[in-house]
């Protein structure tokens, strides 16, 4: 339900009910004039007053609804008011603005009666209610009173209406336990009669089909109703109808002093306008519930010293109240015993509330005293926690309080003999027996023992009550298997403090007595903890291809009753030692095996390890076996042979750099880790192709990078191949001075493509030839020779070329012959076709090199007949005239070391015909030679001639006859030269 609260502000006041006369009904019909509360009995305090109104009253200093609930120490159940929307608080229509409308949130559903309803669960909805029965507001709370010395529980209760005319029933309900029925609930009925302004307040019963009045006592009830008017003008309820009641639940008979215990909850107040069982139920407002209940509960609590002491010892209690009055149900004495250490404390549940409760103590065990007995509970009318000393204190506290809601707690403390306890705890394993003497006085106690089931749980055993004075306590023997730990005793006073630990500390695990004086209630307590040997396994493991190995393994320091080395092997890949004492540390060490890498021993995280109480320790050690390498040498092409291998990283203990030969071609290393890039390397050698190196499946030219596994045995190979060899002759017959390249393809390793050949080293070659390629070696043309054939063992011949494949280690020889060919020719001529005797006469000769080739060593011999005196020879510059002769048949010799084709040189020689010539043809025959061989020779000679006239006789100059035979006959002669010069060019043109 949607509740609208408007508290204001409480102020304190005290109120007091005064006696009245008894009312013998079941109703009770109050005056409505505000008057002072009274109940019929002894005087008793109650915090609020009952007088129709919520303001302070003027007269008598009391306390109010409207008061500060917080003050009123023994009240109980705030907030006290409840408020809701009621007839006179309207609120805005949210459909018609400017107007105002008062729809309850929280009404009970019209038609309901009360006989047809769960009150703790009555049926509810929201809407619109006849303003006299609407609740507007409603109080409740409850308080303890102590009338005759024993407490009464007063419920209070309050309400509100808008203030008109009509009657209204209010219904306050008491629930029990059980929801599902009306069987444990009541009603406490408020029945206001508008009309003779009387109040009637009765307790309603379900009788299983209807709600029946009970008859309480009239004592039992106050109450009184208040309406607002200008007479209250006073009255902050000015607006409404006002209505309260007090009534004392314990003089009712529904929380009654003896019992039963009985609890209620105080559950939402509805209304009805008319005090029958057929009129229908109105309004209901839900508040906070309220317990109501006449019992609590007492808890007794045993404290000794010692805190634990030996024997388990038994102290009876009683609890009763001074006056004698039940203290449960049927009960004036509730018996408790309390147990130490087993059960020091015991809870007593269902006592009756009552200012008067003693605890005793009515037996203790031998050698046993009281000190004191405290209880702690809360006061109801004062509204505190109070504590009182029943006994070793305050004389005057007699006895104490239990109210309702508050748990009274009483202590009893009691001091003992001193007394020695001794306990076991193992560590790492349990067993026994573990025995231990207390001595006294040189008195030896009988031997306590202790056997433990259950590692780190503390067996007893036992304990002894001694005398004050000092005491030894000592463990006499430690099982196998165990170490003595610290022996830890303890002083604890009577005040339950506990003194500095005494420890005997063990020595070399063997136990140490500890010394101690304890006096009347003091307790030493002493635990001895054993610690179960550990141990260590140590598992060997080895990576790599071997399955016979052994490898000893030396603990230190060694075990009591144990080896210091033991061996691993194959079959048994582990050692253990035992009997290890905790918390020393142990180191194994393991000693390095050839052909192995040595491994780290790591135990429990480390190289070393520290034993613990029954644990076994493990190592592990794993080994790797070394690799090795094994290259084998093949070489193709060579008988004898030596190649040399580097291995990097250089293995521990190895040389870097190995031989391998024809008489031992394979080399090898050893101890290689495994899991290192190793690279074999071989050196070049002249002469050998580079092999491909493969090693464990890995290839590389010349080198090889592998990883070896562990114990792995890695095979490598290689072959070599020797070099072949090829060389050419060269021969030009009947030449001497040449010079001629060769060049070859592909141009082998470390080689020059093209070399030459000469006449003084006829013979050139090439080294480092790939058996099994292609080579062809090529003469480089020279056009002054014929281009030869060129002849190569294992290969094709062709012109200026071969093209050859040499075997390993093989050499290819090849030969080639080049032949000088040319054609030299010389043409001669007169300068004319006569010459007068003793005249002059110019021969023109021409020496020409046709080719194909060039001319070498070139001459030039013109040998004059005995009729010509040579007198002289021009020649072109790179010809040598300084073999000629001059005079009468002298000879012109010229030479030039070559002449190339289509080369030409012109002579001119100069001579005079030998006087007294006449009459005579002069023949002049020029020759050329070469030493080069020609195609033709018949052109190498070439002449010409010239006349010499008979002499004749001439007439005297100057003579007409004269001249005209001069002329004539030099015409003559001159035709006659002209056709001659005719004839010889023709001649020289074809030969």
């Amino acid at each position: 339900m949607t509740t609208h609260v408007n508290r204001r502000p409480l102020r304190r006041f005290l109120s007091t009910f005064t006696a009245a006369g008894a009312v013998a009904a079941t109703t009770i019909a109050l005056n409505v004039n505000p008057v002072g509360a009274a109940f019929i009995g002894d005087p008793y305090e109650t915090r609020f007053e009952i007088d129709g109104n919520t303001r302070v009253d003027n007269v008598i200093a009391g306390q109010d609804w409207e008061s500060d609930p917080a003050s009123a120490t023994n009240l109980n159940g705030a907030p006290f008011r409840t408020d809701e929307v009621c007839s006179a608080q309207t609120v805005p229509d949210p459909e018609n603005p400017g107007e105002t409308i008062s729809v309850d949130s929280t009404i009970l559903t019209p038609g309901s009666k009360i006989d047809q309803i769960q009150v703790d669960n009555p049926p509810v909805q929201s809407g619109s209610i006849l303003t006299k029965g609407d609740i507007c507001s409603v109080w409740q709370s409850w308080e303890i009173v102590e009338t005759g010395g024993e407490y009464e529980f007063i419920f209070y209760g309050a309400w509100t209406r808008p203030n008109v005319n009509g009657e209204i029933n209010i219904l306050y309900p008491l629930l029990g336990e059980d929801t599902t029925t009306n069987a444990d609930d009541l009603l406490i009925s408020y029945d206001f009669e508008d009309n003779t302004n009387q109040t009637t307040v009765t307790v309603l019963n379900w009788d299983g089909n209807s709600w029946e009045p009970t008859p309480p006592p009239g004592e039992a009830f106050e109450a009184i109703t208040t309406r607002g008017g200008a007479s209250q003008t006073q009255d902050s309820l000015d607006p409404f109808t006002f209505g309260e009641f007090a009534i004392n639940l314990t003089a009712a008979g529904i929380l009654p002093q003896d019992g039963p215990c009985t609890t209620f909850k105080a559950g939402d107040p509805m209304s009805r306008t008319g005090n029958s069982q057929n009129a229908t139920l109105k309004d209901i407002v839900g508040v906070p519930p309220l317990t109501l209940t006449n019992c609590s509960e007492i808890t007794v609590i045993k404290e000794t010293a010692p805190a634990v002491p030996s024997g388990s010892p038994s102290f009876d209690a009683l609890i009763t109240q001074l006056d004698e009055q039940d203290v449960t149900f049927g009960n004036t004495q509730v018996p408790v015993e309390l147990v130490v250490p087993d059960a020091p404390s015991v809870t007593v549940g269902d006592v009756l509330i009552s200012p008067d409760y003693f605890v005793e103590e009515t037996a203790l065990s031998e050698g046993w005293s009281q000190v004191s007995l405290v209880c702690t509970s809360w006061d109801p009318i004062a509204g505190e926690e109070v504590t009182v000393t029943l006994f070793g204190g305050d004389p005057n506290d007699l006895s104490f309080p239990v109210a309702p809601g508050h748990t009274a707690e009483c202590i009893i403390k009691n001091i003992g003999p001193p007394t020695v306890s001794v306990e076991k705890v193992t560590i790492g394993g349990v067993g026994g027996p573990f025995d231990f003497t207390v001595v006294q006085a040189e008195a030896e106690f009988p031997i306590l023992s202790a056997t433990t089931t259950e590692a780190g749980v503390p067996a007893a055993a036992g304990s002894h009550i001694v005398d004050p004075g000092s005491v030894t306590v000592t463990e006499t023997g430690v099982p196998s298997g165990f170490f003595a730990d610290d022996l830890v005793c303890t002083v604890t006073n009577s005040d339950g403090v506990a003194q500095a630990p005494i420890i005997g500390a063990d020595v070399n695990g063997a136990p140490t007595g500890v010394t101690a004086d304890i006096a009347a209630g003091e307790s030493l307590d002493c635990l001895q903890t054993n610690l179960a040997a550990g141990a260590v396994d140590v598992t060997k493991t080895v990576t790599g291809t071997s399955d016979d190995w052994e490898f000893e393994f030396t603990i230190s320091p060694v075990p009591a009753g144990e080896t210091a080395t033991k061996t691993a092997t194959a079959p048994q890949p582990t050692v253990s030692w035992g009997n290890l004492r905790p918390g020393v540390t142990y180191t194994v060490t393991e000693a390095p095996v050839d052909g192995y890498i040595s491994g780290n021993v790591v135990c429990d995280g480390g190289s070393s390890f520290t034993a613990q109480a029954g644990v076994t320790s493990t190592c592990a050690v794993t080994n790797v076996e070394l690799a090795d390498v094994e290259v084998t040498k093949s070489v193709q092409g060579a008988a004898e042979w030596s190649f040399d291998f580097t291995i990097s990283p250089v293995p521990a203990g190895e040389s870097a750099t190995k031989a391998a030969t024809n008489t031992d071609p394979t080399v090898n290393w050893t101890g290689l880790a495994p899991g290192t890039a190793y690279t074999i390397t071989e050196s070049t050698k002249a002469g050998y192709l580079p092999g491909t190196l493969e090693c464990g499946g890995t290839d590389g030219v010349g080198t090889s990078t592998f990883t070896p596994n562990p114990g792995e045995s890695v095979d490598c190979a290689i072959t070599n191949i020797g070099t072949g060899s090829a060389n050419v002759t060269k021969t030009v017959p009947g030449e001497t001075n040449w010079s001629f390249d060769f060049t070859i393809t592909p141009v082998p390793v470390g080689e020059a493509g093209t070399k030459t050949a000469t006449s003084g080293a006829p013979t050139v070659g090439w080294n480092n030839l790939t058996p099994g390629v292609d080579y062809t070696i090529s003469e480089v043309v020279d056009s002054d020779l014929v281009v030869g054939t060129m002849t190569c063992t294992n290969g094709a011949s062709g012109l200026g070329s071969s093209t050859f494949q040499v075997s390993p280690g093989g050499t290819t020889s090849c030969s080639i012959t080049n032949t000088r060919i040319t054609d030299i020719q010389v043409t001669k001529i007169a300068g004319g076709p006569e010459v007068l005797p003793g005249g002059s006469v110019d021969w023109t000769i021409v020496v020409k090199n046709n080719g194909p080739s060039t001319a070498l060593d070139v001459a030039l011999v013109d040998k004059l007949p005995a009729t010509l005196v040579l007198t002289g020879v021009t020649a072109p510059p790179a010809w040598n005239c300084s073999g000629t002769t001059t005079g009468v048949g002298g000879t012109v010799n010229c030479t030039t070391p070559d002449l190339v084709p289509g080369e030409s040189a012109t002579f001119t020689v100069r001579s005079v015909v030998v006087d007294g010539l006449a009459n005579v043809t002069i023949q002049n025959v020029a020759v050329v030679s070469t030493s080069t061989t020609e195609t033709t020779t018949d052109n190498n000679s070439d002449q010409d001639s010239v006349f010499v006239p008979p002499i004749a006789i001439l007439p005297p100059t100057g003579g007409i006859f004269g001249m005209q035979v001069g002329m004539a006959t030099f015409l003559l002669l001159g035709g006659i030269g002209a056709l001659t010069l005719g004839q010889r060019r023709r001649r020289a043109t074809h030969p």
